[in-house]
């Protein structure tokens, strides 16, 4: 009774004590202070536990602080480990590289060729980039000048004129028409001209066509070498200045002073093996074409392939549907009068070219479009021709056994002998009377027999050509590693072909593995090529 007496009083302000139920009231409150109580020790028991999953919390994420911590210093300790170790194997492979490299490059001898055709019966001549008589060997007649395209996009006059032109154009041209490595200069000229005097002594003269550009290290005292800017072989002045190839290579044969037959070079071309003009065109005019694989797509985007498929379409025209194939990555043998109908045959395509100041899917592929004319051309046979075709006794008369014998096989398919018939009694008719013997006089003044005759040959090649050899010329990818790079350039100068020429646009890879295969290619190139040409300051 007196610890609910107690409880009792301890409530008393929460209880009312009404006269009546008394002790029930007492009893009621009882039970409410003992609720109030448990409720009270409930509450303290929940703190309790909150403190309580609050420390082992704290515990838990200390914990896992720990081992986050220790986890990142084991990550840095194997980055270190991996990057040291890493470094170790790619200065490895750099010294068994440039081992590689220089072994390779001690071992090639420059002088592979042993055969030397003879290009033609003629005077020995100093005409040549020598200066004297080439060990018994004829000049070449006519003479063979070499031109060369050349531009140093490390240039900042270069680069502002660059942006300039981006910015008059008004839209922004194709990011692969104004790459970096369109324009690079990595001194291949120099090295070019060094395989080219060294090989092909027997050209005249060259060229270089450049913007007004000159190298540092070219000697502009010496007489075998001109350069030329793109103002002066330019007829239209409103295309300038351009930064298009296309559009520069579309006017090269304009060169004052020029050969007739010329060879044209790009930078990046090496003669790595003796040449003679008969590798480009034998001593009876029959040309040698050198050709790639069927030309297919290429990246979105790209004016190269753009304008391949353009120069396609423009043949086509022409000369009908062919499989047409990439030009070979060599020199090649040109003449200007072709040049010339070239331009007369297709006007506007040569205008929009020459007008593009960026390359443009529109251009003209010089070389293509250079090659398939000489191997798609036709032409009707002069009646002089192929009166002389016919006389196979040479006598300047045409007999009818002759006529009857040689002129069904004038063409790939036979002439039946009414046909043959007809064009004997043609010429009886011109002859005025009934004669078994013709002379050149009388046939090739019989125009009915002569248009007869035109219209039975039909046409033919206009050029006699023959295509290169694959293996007389190399085109080496470098790929990113440097070892295999190494090996790459080491295959392709064991055994060296007679045109060699080395692919380094060094897309998608990281700035070291590029820097150090552009070190092996200029290793390699100058290790082949060490001697100085004329054409450079200093060279004696």
């Amino acid at each position: 009774m007196v610890r609910g007496h107690d409880t009792y009083r301890a409530r008393s302000a929460t209880c009312v004590w009404p006269p009546l139920d008394r002790w029930k009231k007492v009893a009621q409150c009882k039970n409410q202070a003992l609720t109030a109580k448990k409720v009270q020790r409930d509450y303290t028991r929940k703190i309790k536990r909150y403190f309580h999953e609050m420390r082992s919390s704290r515990i838990r994420l200390s914990r896992i602080q720990n081992k986050c911590l220790y986890g990142v210093l084991l990550l840095l300790g194997c980055a270190v480990l991996f990057h040291l170790v890493g470094w170790s194997l790619w200065r490895r492979k750099l010294y068994l590289s440039w081992q590689l490299m220089h072994q390779c490059s001690s071992e090639y001898s420059g002088e592979v060729r042993d055969e030397f055709p003879s290009f033609s019966a003629g005077a020995m001549c100093s005409e040549n980039l020598l200066g004297h008589p080439l060990a018994g060997r004829p000049c070449p007649d006519p003479p063979i000048d070499a031109v060369y395209t050349w531009v140093n996009g490390s240039d900042p006059e270069f680069q502002r004129q660059l942006e300039v032109t981006k910015r008059q154009l008004g839209i922004q041209p194709s990011p692969v028409a104004v790459a970096a490595n369109r324009f690079a200069e990595s001194d291949e000229l120099r090295l070019s001209l060094r395989a080219l005097e060294l090989h092909a002594p027997w050209v005249r003269r060259v060229f270089v066509v450049t913007n007004g550009q000159v190298p540092a290290w070219l000697d502009l005292n010496n007489p075998r070498i001109t350069v030329v800017t793109h103002a002066e072989i330019f007829p239209d002045k409103s295309h300038q200045p351009t930064f298009s190839s296309p559009a520069i290579e579309s006017h090269v044969h304009r060169i004052e002073g020029l050969s007739e037959r010329f060879l044209y070079l790009n930078d990046d071309f090496l003669i790595t093996q003796p040449v003679w003009p008969e590798d480009f065109i034998s001593s009876s005019g029959e040309y040698t074409i050198y050709m790639d694989w069927p030309i297919g797509g290429g990246p979105p985007g790209d004016p190269f392939y753009g304008s391949l498929q353009s120069t396609d379409r423009m043949l086509e025209q022409r000369y009908g549907a062919a499989k047409r194939r990439y030009m070979a990555h060599v020199p090649m043998l040109m003449e200007r009068r072709l040049l010339r109908e070239l331009h007369e045959l297709f006007p506007a395509e040569y205008a929009t070219t020459s007008a593009g100041r960026v390359r443009q899917p529109t251009d003209i592929q010089f070389q293509m479009a250079y090659s398939y004319f000489i191997t798609s051309e036709r032409r009707a046979v002069p009646a002089e021709q192929l009166f002389e075709e016919l006389d196979i006794d040479r006598s300047g008369y045409w007999s009818v056994d002759e006529i009857r014998t040689t002129l069904p096989w004038a063409r790939p398919l036979p002439l039946p002998p009414d046909v043959v018939n007809s064009v004997i009694s043609t010429l009886q008719d011109c002859s005025g009377k009934n004669s078994s013997v013709f002379s050149r006089e009388l046939v090739l003044g019989c125009a009915p027999a002569t248009h007869q005759l035109r219209q039975l040959v039909g046409t033919r090649p206009r050029f006699r050509y023959r295509l290169g050899p694959r293996e007389h010329w190399r085109m080496t990818t470098l790929r990113p590693d440097p070892y295999v790079a190494a090996g790459d350039l080491c295959k392709a100068v064991r055994d060296p072909p007679r045109f060699s020429a080395f692919n380094n646009e060094f897309s998608g890879i990281d700035g070291s593995s590029a820097l150090e295969v552009s070190r092996e290619l200029q290793y390699i190139l100058r290790a082949l090529f060490n001697k100085p040409s004329q054409f450079e300051k200093n060279s004696s």
